[in-house]
């Protein structure tokens, strides 16, 4: 999907949430990647517990495959929102290899 991407990404951490972009129009899109290819997905990482304080934490970003032999593009929302969630269930995620961040509440810092 060129917008509803997002469906596929999750993290192991309840105390990070991922922020998307909004989109108007959102319709199937398929990917393919060749051999040592990779691709970019872009996204905002927001602290739920503490947005003032600092919040220092490790989590790991899972992404669920969905394959085009899976997929109905007659509903195609409907359809991905329930091959996501039974993936999910099933623990059907890549996961990444744990991402140390340090969130920082306030929009700068001082350094000496």
């Amino acid at each position: 999907m060129n917008c509803s991407w997002n469906l596929n990404w999750i993290t192991d951490s309840d105390s990070i949430r991922l922020d998307f972009h909004k989109c108007d129009s959102n319709y199937p899109v398929l990917i393919s990647l060749k051999s040592g290819q990779q691709i970019d997905f872009y996204m905002t990482l927001k602290p739920l517990n503490s947005i003032y304080g600092n919040l220092k934490s490790e989590f790991r970003l899972g992404f669920v495959l969905v394959k085009a032999s899976e997929y109905n593009y007659d509903d195609f929302e409907t359809d991905l929102y329930n091959i996501v969630s039974s993936k999910k269930k099933l623990n059907d995620i890549i996961w990444s290899e744990k991402i140390k961040v340090e969130l920082v509440g306030k929009q700068y810092r001082l350094r000496k």
